[in-house]
């Protein structure tokens, strides 16, 4: 497709497909690339049309003047990057907005470059000599791409043999970050560490790298090392909603309150509707005991089907526990309780947590009931036992008021 029009100098028969919902910038952008040479230029201002037309086609470069912070234009981005024939064809993202974190965001997505608008031809010819550098087959782009798609679709052993036979040939650094995912893949989190730092010696705003390398400190419980890498990854992406979800979550764990919001908001104010941010927002105003806005993000949550786990739904009731709000603690902890005996598993440390529930809220028959059931399950739970002993002791003390 487009490497080998290009290596084989013909680049007249490169076919383009542009997609804008602007006429003007339509008619000037095929002007500017027919001064280039290039003809074969196809047009659709619907976006529904796009994928059918790259297939159809077989369109060598793809030229989209989208709102890139749109959830549904990032899914197509995705999906355009995973599909085993148009992944290969490079993006080019059209925008009138001049800021690099744009860029870096767009790119960070799937788009080989940004073309700026207002059109000029210089621009226009940078934008394809660079394109034609990159795919150069010199450089192994494609080599290296492959690569990296069996990756994630865990085609480890294959991808292993590829890397093998290229790394002493290919003096690319890129092939340290596969080398890296590889061994990330294989849950080698130390090995893939010890390529990426080396990588990032070089490469010192790689973002695929700083993300990669957060990834494996996080599976090594390495706090510091993780925090270092995902502060640099918001420095170098900082308009990139997935990071800022990404940070939000995990200053909410860490109770760090003021941070956690100010990442979830901004999610919020680009991508609303991000899976998990309800829910997420839900926890943050639990733990800031604004109860009544809490509410109302775990009612958009439901209103979403965002999906809780366990240990979600167990936090969360610990939440509302230490803010006194008894009933909707006892919500939560109910509904752990449900889906671990669905599924068969214990539930003691909840029930141990409904019972220390019932007895700050001076309902001693029931945390007796609760405390019971805990142990039932787990005798030798010791703080059940003390739980037990405190509600007789205050049971007897009642009685002899």
């Amino acid at each position: 497709m487009f490497l080998s029009k290009v290596n084989s100098g013909k680049k007249e028969q490169i076919k383009i497909l542009l997609y804008t919902l602007d006429s003007y910038n339509k008619s000037s952008f095929v002007n500017m690339v027919q001064k280039i040479g290039m003809k074969n230029i196809y047009f659709t201002n619907d976006f529904t049309e796009c994928e059918a037309i790259l297939e159809r086609e077989e369109i060598d470069l793809f030229f989209l003047e989208v709102d890139i912070f749109i959830a549904t234009i990032q899914d197509s981005i995705y999906r355009f990057r995973n599909h085993k024939i148009l992944r290969n064809i490079p993006l080019i993202f059209i925008t009138s907005d001049t800021d690099y974190k744009t860029h870096t965001f767009a790119q960070e997505i799937g788009f080989e470059s940004v073309l700026i608008k207002p059109f000029n031809l210089e621009s226009v010819k940078q934008i394809l000599q660079n394109l034609f550098e990159q795919y150069d087959q010199s450089k192994s782009w494609y080599i290296l791409n492959s690569i990296k798609k069996l990756l994630e679709d865990n085609q480890l052993d294959i991808a292993e043999k590829y890397i093998k036979n290229i790394e002493q040939k290919i003096n690319d650094y890129y092939i340290k970050y596969l080398k890296a995912l590889l061994f990330y893949k294989k849950k080698e989190y130390q090995k893939a560490i010890k390529e990426l730092k080396l990588l990032l010696l070089f490469k010192t705003n790689m973002i695929e790298a700083h993300k990669l390398a957060m990834d494996c400190y996080l599976k090594l419980e390495e706090e510091n090392h993780y925090i270092e890498s995902l502060e640099k990854t918001l420095e170098l992406s900082p308009k990139n909603p997935e990071h800022h979800f990404e940070a939000g979550k995990f200053y909410l764990e860490k109770d760090n309150i003021t941070k956690a919001e100010k990442h979830l908001k901004y999610v919020e104010s680009i991508i609303p509707k991000t899976d998990g941010l309800s829910g997420a927002l839900g926890k943050l105003y639990v733990k800031k005991g604004d109860l009544a806005r809490a509410e109302r993000y775990f009612s958009r949550a439901d209103k979403n089907a965002e999906q809780y786990s366990v240990k979600d739904l167990n936090q969360i009731g610990l939440d509302y526990k230490k803010q006194k709000a008894y009933n909707q603690a006892l919500k939560y902890f109910y509904q752990a309780v449900e889906i671990l005996n669905k599924n068969g598993e214990k539930s003691d440390k909840v029930l141990f947590n409904i019972a220390s529930v019932y007895f700050e809220d001076g309902d001693f028959e029931k945390a007796n009931y609760f405390a019971k059931q805990a142990l039932q399950q787990n005798p030798s739970f010791k703080e059940a036992q003390m739980l037990l002993y405190k509600i007789v002791l205050e049971v007897t003390l009642k009685k002899n008021e």
